[in-house]
This record gives structure tokens, C-alpha cells and sequence, in this order.
């Protein structure tokens, strides 16, 4: 992608600001996306979110520059919340209407196995791509992907039958603030959702910062499929897992050393920084991917037990209000990303967020592992 921002006359701080603009713009769809997934069909929102995404693929095969780029960021990111709060709800959805909702954890995890397993193959045939044929070839190829994911959206089964609308807007207002209000007063939702969107924001973070980094080692161009590889193909193989890790292990259990573990993925960003070998940076990029994919397991299991605290009506709203958080927090930690590294550095912007991780984490991990109720 980094690449693909260059050939645009983009840079590094301009591809922090520009990921930044796209989870600002998650953030301002959440609550519409979220209101507008419990009134229509979860499939019909699937099919708005992947066409979308091919639209923006078209326009990127036909025009170039600074503000086609921004704009594709942009729909990008309101596709990718439409997809987000389909597709769990979906799976949900369907499971109830089989019966089947106690299988959710095991389910979810396959359906990201699938998504990660996707990007696995992208990572390779991406690069490969990219280097002998370039940009164009990897464009046309993902907008025939689009087109045959949205001939595929529409042998989807119904699952649910979306709720009455409600056609005034302070009605949908009140109907928000009920449900926020409900888990600011149930600290077995609350403090869940603060401390996984914590986490989520900065596995975010450090996805992002993969390839600025190569970047910066100058690591060859092939290798940057690698990285990518390492983090969907952990994040593969944790999804497969989750449904059968969940009866070892509680996800209270997990609370505490995420914590550590991150502290040590900060550790691998401050040592890659300052090394220019190749092996050394995949190895503790790897080392990362697999702290990510502990975290990602964690996030199924938290979805998981979410979606058992809410009714089918308010399911999307509360779905939207829990990534509101992450992606709230990513926004602000990639926006802060262009006037740090201009003024300090890539290094000094690292540092800061390390600081941040360390107090606002330990509050929410110690505020977290107080929950007795954590099936």
C-alpha cells in the first residue's frame, strides 16, 4: 500500500494521515451504519459494503493523485464498517435461527480463519504481481475479485427479519442513547469493550507500522509480502483455534499477560528501528504478528460473549458502539503520527504511545480483570 501511496506522490506521513482520515471516517459511520444494520437485512448491508469497495477499485485503475487516493480511503472506510457490523451479526443471526448460537465462538473463528486466509494468498500473489507486472494488474485482478464476491453475496441465506423502522430521528437518538447508557451501567460490558478496543487500536498501530519500517531498513521489495503474510496468516490460524482454545482457557485468564505481551511488541518496534538486517526485522515482525493474533483471539471471544449480553434488535448498535472504540483510538494515535514524526521522529512518535500504553493500559487491564463475569 505504501508502495501504491508513493507512485501517487504520497509519503510516509502522508500514508499515517491519510489511515488516520480513514478510522476518523469509521468512526463518523459507526453510529448510522450501526442504526441502519438492525433495520435492513445484514446481507443487503454486505452487498452495499463490497460495492463500494469495487467502485473505489474502478476509480483507482482510472485516475491518480492525492485526492483519489484520500477519496478512496474514505469509502473504504465506510465499507469497511458495513462489513464489520454485518458480519458478525449475520453469523449470529443465522446461528439463532439453527439453534446453534453456543457454537458462535467456534463459528466466528472460522469466518475470520477465511477473511485472514484471503489476505494470506493476497500477500503473495500481491507481490508477485506487483513485481513483475505492477499496480494495474493487482487493481483489475481485486476489482474481479469485488465483482465475483458480490455474485457470491447474493446466494447468502436470509437469517433475520430487520426490525420496524423507526422514521423519526429522535427516536433513533433516544434508542442510542438507551443502549449507551445501559453499558455505561454494566461493568461486565464496559470494561471489555474499553480494554479490547485498547488493544485492537494499537494491533492497528502496529500493522501499519510494518511497512513504513521495512521501508526505512530498506528491506527489499519482496519481503513486504511476508510481513503481511505473518500477520493474516497468524490471525488464520488463532481464528481456527478459537473455538477450541475457549474450553482451556477462560478469556479473564487472557487479561493480564496481553498486557505484557504488548509491552514486549513495543520492545520489537524500538529494536527494529535500529537495525537495518533484513532477518532480524521479519523475525520480530513475526514475533509481533503472533502477539496480534493472541490479541485477535481474545476479541473473538470478547465478540462472542457480546453478542450474548444484547437482543437481536439492538445488536448492531451495540456491535458499532464497541468498534467505535478501537477505531476512535487509532484515529488519534495515527493522526498524532504526522505532527510527531515531523517534529520528532519515527522513533520519539513510538515512544509516546509506548508512554500511553504503559498507564492507560495498566488502568484498563486492573479495571478489566475485576469482572467476575467473564463466561
Amino acid at each position: 500500500m505504501i508502495l501504491f501511496y508513493q507512485e501517487n506522490g504520497l509519503t510516509i506521513k502522508e500514508f499515517f494521515l491519510f489511515q488516520s482520515i480513514f478510522y476518523l471516517v469509521s468512526i463518523l459511520a459507526e453510529v448510522p451504519v450501526g442504526y441502519l444494520a438492525d433495520r435492513i437485512s445484514k446481507k443487503l448491508l454486505l452487498l452495499g459494503s463490497y460495492s463500494i469497495f469495487f467502485f473505489v477499485t474502478i476509480i483507482w485503475l482510472n485516475f491518480k493523485g492525492y485526492f483519489i487516493i484520500l477519496l478512496g480511503e474514505i469509502l473504504i472506510g465506510i465499507s469497511k464498517v458495513m462489513s464489520d457490523n454485518a458480519q458478525s451479526g449475520y453469523l449470529y443471526d443465522y446461528l439463532k435461527y439453527k439453534n446453534e448460537q453456543e457454537t458462535m465462538p467456534k463459528k466466528y473463528g472460522y469466518m475470520n480463519f477465511f477473511l485472514s486466509m484471503g489476505t494470506v494468498f493476497a500477500a503473495i500473489i500481491g507481490t508477485k504481481f506487483y513485481i513483475s507486472y505492477g499496480t494495474h494488474t493487482i487493481l483489475l485482478t481485486e476489482a474481479l475479485l469485488m465483482f465475483t464476491s458480490i455474485c457470491l453475496i447474493f446466494s447468502l441465506p436470509s437469517a433475520y427479519n430487520p426490525a420496524k423502522r423507526i422514521k423519526k430521528i429522535s427516536s433513533r437518538l433516544i434508542n442510542y442513547s438507551r443502549v449507551f447508557i445501559s453499558i455505561c451501567k454494566r461493568e461486565a460490558l464496559l470494561s471489555y469493550i474499553l480494554y479490547s478496543g485498547f488493544l485492537v487500536s494499537f494491533s492497528i498501530v502496529f500493522a501499519t507500522s510494518f511497512q513504513p519500517i521495512m521501508l526505512k531498513a530498506m528491506v527489499p521489495v519482496a519481503v513486504f509480502g511476508v510481513a503481511a503474510f505473518f500477520n493474516h496468516g497468524l490471525r488464520a490460524l488463532f481464528s481456527l483455534l478459537a473455538g477450541k482454545l475457549s474450553s482451556l482457557f477462560s478469556i479473564q485468564s487472557m487479561i493480564v499477560p496481553l498486557y505484557f505481551l504488548y509491552i514486549l511488541a513495543f520492545i520489537c518496534i524500538f529494536i527494529t528501528l535500529h537495525t537495518v538486517q533484513t532477518k532480524i526485522i521479519i523475525s520480530l515482525i513475526l514475533l509481533i504478528c503472533i502477539i496480534i493474533g493472541i490479541q485477535l483471539l481474545f476479541t473473538i471471544r470478547h465478540i462472542s460473549r457480546l453478542h450474548r449480553y444484547v437482543s437481536s434488535k439492538n445488536r448492531g448498535v451495540i456491535i458499532s458502539i464497541n468498534n467505535f472504540v478501537s477505531r476512535g483510538l487509532a484515529f488519534i494515535a495515527l493522526f498524532s503520527a504526522k505532527i510527531l514524526i515531523e517534529k520528532w521522529g519515527l522513533e520519539h512518535y513510538y515512544l509516546v504511545l509506548f508512554m500511553i500504553f504503559i498507564f492507560v493500559g495498566l488502568f484498563l487491564m486492573i479495571k478489566a480483570n475485576r469482572v467476575k463475569d467473564a463466561a
